[in-house]
């Protein structure tokens, strides 16, 4: 996840496409929304998914390795908590870019004052 963040933060999409981006119907309205969205997206991705998910890994890495936590005895159960809680963060980034993205244009994609 940090390798890809760190793509995408240094190179965004240019254009409205359907294979590289932050896409929803909202963001590809127009080339403003689809700038705006993808520059949320990217820092969000970054800082949202990629530093906490490796601060949460490591940390429930620790406490299954000093068992403190007896839920993590199996790696299968660390994988499938790590994948839940990584999948958690992404819907959050999701809810926060839409919500600037609502903040900041109507529903044609125009600025609003």
């Amino acid at each position: 996840m940090l390798i890809a963040s760190l793509l995408y933060y240094f190179y965004p999409p240019k254009k409205i496409n359907l294979f590289y981006g932050y896409r929803t119907k909202l963001s590809m309205i127009n080339s403003d929304t689809w700038t705006t969205a993808n520059g949320f997206a990217s820092k969000y991705m970054l800082n949202l998914i990629s530093i906490y998910s490796i601060i949460l890994s490591i940390t429930l890495s620790f406490l299954r390795r000093d068992g403190i936590i007896h839920v993590f005895y199996s790696l299968k159960n660390f994988f499938l908590i790590t994948i839940f809680l990584l999948s958690l963060l992404i819907l959050l980034s999701i809810i926060l870019v839409e919500l600037k993205l609502n903040a900041i244009f109507d529903s044609s994609g125009k600025r609003k004052i």
